[in-house]
């Protein structure tokens, strides 16, 4: 599944952890909580089919070579 599947805060979140950002982080720059951020994870990683964020990132740079 592509991250076009994804909603906005989804892809923002993604984005950030295939950035390598912790959840602290990534809350403290979308004003989410820790736990949003968690909730946001395990719906993306269940819409692409990824079980960590190393799967994410590898993810998310396989899409945008799609994407190009």
């Amino acid at each position: 599944p592509a991250p076009r599947q994804l909603t906005g805060t989804e892809r923002e979140v993604a984005r950030l952890a295939a950035a390598g950002r912790t959840s602290r982080v990534i809350a403290d720059t979308l004003f989410i909580s820790p736990k949003t951020v968690e909730a946001n994870l395990a719906r993306i990683y269940r819409k692409l089919g990824v079980a960590s964020r190393a799967e994410l990132g590898a993810a998310m740079a396989r899409a945008a070579d799609g994407e190009e």
